[in-house]
């Protein structure tokens, strides 16, 4: 009887502690996700590629790739959430920006946590019965959560540098300052993750930018190529430096390798106080739960309005987008634009925040607040060919203001 006693609690001691998937069930969940999401049935010879990803020795995540470039992340222990990520964008590249594999450390975290029996914040759900179904393709049950869905808000696929095509090393950054080796610094991630939600808003309306000639993407062979990226260029200068006024002297936002900011309020202030999103507000991720956390992005999102996401890990700190979610079976995925040109852009679980282990933060309420027939705001303008003589005129002298200008309604100014 003892020894009847024994071999149950160990079946299921071993059933309860070890859950992993080996290749051929990651290749079946793949495959049957897919076909939920998209209706499109591929055979698995039709699987172009399978990464597996090992942290600290134990494999946490698979990424399966489809021979149309589309793209899954499954997890390799059936007690964790099968689905990790996912794009529909064609987009996968066996290059993966920094700001993508800080992102994909929660899930090695995650994953290796489940491994070894360690408790992580989740849902609180039992992902035993969706791995089943998946595997069997027993998926109509999960039919309506199809329906619920924001669609990516943006359309850009903006970068720090170069073209999008990749011919032009200066592009995005074209009127970024020289740096100590280089002859123009990166945009920074800050910049074009505010750019591109200004860019969504087409916003600020006055004549300071014009939004008609900032393209999804920049392509040398485009007739109005040198048009397009010196509008986009100035935009983004434009908030790198209303970024680096905030930081002051003791802290550098322009680099070579690297441009950014030090902290958050960096990037939010100039939003509210420059570019009129009087209404932006910073939500920190420490201070929710995560269906809470969830719930706050979802709300934004269903509004049409587009989040700036930040986090900090050891390696430094990132923004991007969160510009849309869905919910393909159990539980919502977030989709980032991380404004490498596209690179990584797709659907994440954004559940367990040690991807960024230092802090995630958020930036919502950014929406058009003012216009410009109330108020206008003296900005710096980097379109000509000879952006030196803005700050070397040809005559007089310039004198800064420590703030921005506001010229409101009835104000009279006088020009010398």
């Amino acid at each position: 009887m003892k020894k009847i006693l024994i071999i149950i609690f160990l079946f299921f001691y071993g059933y309860s502690f070890s859950q992993p998937a080996n290749d051929e069930e990651i290749k079946t969940v793949a495959l049957n996700f897919y076909y939920h999401l998209t209706g499109e049935k591929f055979l698995e010879n039709e699987i172009i590629k399978q990464k597996n990803h090992l942290f600290e020795g134990v494999l946490t995540y698979s990424v399966i790739v489809f021979k149309n470039n589309d793209w899954v992340i499954i997890s390799a222990d059936k007690r964790a959430d099968p689905i990790l990520a996912f794009s529909e964008g064609k987009n996968y590249s066996d290059f993966i920006p920094p700001v993508v594999e800080d992102w994909l450390m929660q899930y090695d975290y995650y994953v290796y946590n489940i491994k070894n029996n360690i408790g992580v914040e989740d849902e609180g759900i039992d992902y035993l019965e969706l791995w089943y179904d998946l595997l069997k393709n027993n998926l109509e049950k999960y039919k309506q959560t199809k329906d619920v869905v924001v669609s990516p808000l943006l359309s850009t696929k903006w970068g720090q540098h170069q073209s999008n095509t990749g011919n032009d090393p200066y592009a995005y950054n074209y009127y970024a300052p020289a740096g100590t080796t280089c002859e123009h610094t990166v945009a920074g991630c800050p910049a074009v993750a505010a750019g591109q939600i200004l860019k969504y808003w087409q916003y600020p309306d006055c004549d300071i930018f014009d939004w008609g000639k900032m393209p999804n993407t920049l392509d040398v062979s485009n007739p109005n190529y040198q048009i397009y990226k010196k509008e986009i260029a100035n935009l983004l200068r434009n908030l790198g430096d209303k970024m680096q006024d905030y930081m002051g002297s003791t802290h550098t936002y322009y680099g070579c390798s690297k441009s950014g900011t030090n902290t958050v309020e960096a990037i939010h202030i100039p939003l509210k106080n420059n570019f009129f999103c009087t209404s932006a507000t910073i939500i920190d991720r420490n201070n929710y739960g995560i269906n809470d956390w969830k719930d706050i992005l979802c709300d934004e999102l269903e509004l049409n309005r587009p989040i700036l996401y930040i986090g900090f890990s050891n390696s430094g700190g990132h923004a991007f987008v969160c510009d849309g979610y869905k919910k393909p079976l159990i539980g919502k995925k977030f989709h980032f634009n991380f404004g490498w040109y596209g690179d990584g852009d797709g659907y994440y679980r954004c559940d367990n925040p040690q991807g960024y282990s230092n802090s995630q933060k958020a930036i919502i309420n950014i929406y058009p607040t003012i216009n410009c027939n109330s108020s206008l705001t003296i900005f710096q303008y980097f379109k000509t060919d000879l952006p030196f003589w803005f700050y070397n005129p040809r005559a007089g002298t310039i004198i800064s203001s420590p703030e921005p200008i506001v010229i409101a309604n009835n104000d009279v100014v006088h020009y010398k």
